[in-house]
């Protein structure tokens, strides 16, 4: 195809247009691409669109973006949209969802506010019987360890030839206990 023909020609979309700003031949382009010249003659002519694959190989031989055989000649691309960010965790999905109902709504409607404080109120005592339930565990492995009966039996026999040891251990041992039963019921005060 002559420069003269090339005036003849009706430009239908923007990957056309950049393909006859190029200066090299259609031979040259041919071979940069890797298709015969006769495609590019009806490329530049307008009368085929290049093939997906074709177009991948024109962007990467000559920068013509893919979406540009599909716009109207002389427009620009248009800009990505930003990601939209994800939630990391139930509470954040929960106000991710509920800033999307504020804006839809112009505030927060009664019924999602006592939605939300419910479902943290639910978290919080799921998390607060999890931390329970894992002392527990320990407390049960140790006590099934097949060690822990031999060396509370030398506690035992140890402590019974010494009394007052034998007191101050009990008295640490209660007040150990009781600080832990003081705990447990603080945290089940907070869950609920």
């Amino acid at each position: 195809m002559t420069r003269r023909r090339i005036h003849e020609i009706t430009i239908q979309n923007e990957g056309q247009r950049l393909l006859l700003a190029r200066e090299e031949t259609p031979a040259a382009i041919a071979g940069l691409v890797g298709v015969p010249p006769q495609r590019i003659d009806t490329w530049r002519s307008g009368r085929v669109r290049p093939a997906a694959e074709s177009a991948r190989l024109l962007r990467d031989a000559l920068g013509i973006p893919l979406d540009a055989w599909t716009r109207v000649p002389g427009a620009e691309q248009p800009a990505p949209l930003p990601p939209a960010p994800t939630p990391k965790t139930a509470i954040e999905e929960i106000d991710v969802m509920l800033a999307a109902l504020r804006v839809a709504s112009g505030g927060l409607i009664e019924r999602e506010r006592s939605k939300r404080v419910d479902e943290r109120i639910r978290l919080l005592r799921l998390k607060a019987q999890l931390e329970r339930d894992e002392r527990m565990t320990e407390d049960a492995i140790v006590r099934a360890h097949p060690a822990w009966r031999r060396i509370r039996e030398a506690l035992r026999t140890t402590l019974a030839k010494h009394p007052a040891a034998l007191a101050d251990v009990a008295a640490a041992l209660s007040a150990l206990a009781a600080w832990d039963d003081a705990s447990a019921s603080t945290e089940a005060a907070e869950a609920s």
